[in-house]
């Protein structure tokens, strides 16, 4: 995970390096936690253009278990490797050329990145991008550099609708609609594993759910001091 530059730091522009697709408009530039010598790009909440691979690793520089990402582009070009295949290790500057290689996706946090460790701590950003895999420039708006203190927290760009509308929010009420990370109206709703719903700009950077895990029908049952015969505590149908 990465440390950003400043309190209120720039935006930036990544581009793939190596064919110009835009990849992010939410890019931070940042170095790495777990080596403060290594210079790289962040970003809270990846696009279409970040393709993640299924294959999980060890991150080389400390104990984070991470996915590689991919430019979409360079890997629909590549066909060199299959989905779910590892990229070879370690990394050469030629194998993010070949694989089409940009960076990874932090999926569990070692203690030393996690704000366990000694130093600034993490940025919050879960997406890493290499300094060698992107070309980066300024982002501007208005004639000026755009801050970070500026960018929505749910990825609702300017312009752009807040949140969805009709269809089965209609009659479940305000409360309903609005995300529990950002509490604004959701954008490109997105579940989790556990059954949550959130913004997908506001879920991206989390590494696990925020919210308790929903409680089984028994267990609410027992809490309400209902009596279940016959049964074990721990073995009535539907315990896990």
């Amino acid at each position: 995970m990465g440390s950003g530059d400043l309190a209120d730091p720039l935006v930036y522009v990544l581009r793939c390096s190596h064919c110009e697709t835009e990849l992010t408009r939410r890019g931070m530039r940042v170095w790495l936690c777990a080596d403060s010598t290594t210079r790289l790009f962040s970003t809270d909440i990846p696009t279409e253009a970040l393709v993640e691979e299924a294959c999980a690793k060890s991150a080389p520089l400390c104990h984070c278990r991470i996915r590689d990402v991919s430019c979409s582009s360079c890997r629909g070009r590549a066909g060199s490797f299959r989905a779910g295949e590892c990229a070879p290790e370690p990394l050469t500057p030629a194998v993010p050329a070949l694989l089409g290689t940009v960076g990874y996706h932090v999926i569990a946090a070692c203690f030393a990145c996690d704000d366990g460790g000694e130093g600034d701590g993490n940025n919050g950003h879960y997406w890493l991008l290499h300094g060698e895999g992107v070309a980066a420039a300024p982002r501007e708006r208005r004639g000026r550099r755009l801050l970070w203190s500026e960018l929505p927290y749910n990825g609702v760009e300017e312009g752009e609708e807040g949140g969805e509308e009709g269809g089965e929010e209609g009659g479940r009420g305000l409360a309903a609609t609005l995300c529990s990370i950002c509490a604004s109206p959701m954008r490109q709703r997105t579940r989790t594993p556990c059954g949550h719903e959130f913004c997908y700009g506001c879920i991206s950077r989390e590494a696990r759910c925020p919210l308790p895990a929903p409680r089984l029908a028994s267990e609410a049952s027992r809490a309400g001091g209902a009596r279940v015969s016959g049964r074990r505590r721990g073995l009535g149908l539907g315990d896990v």
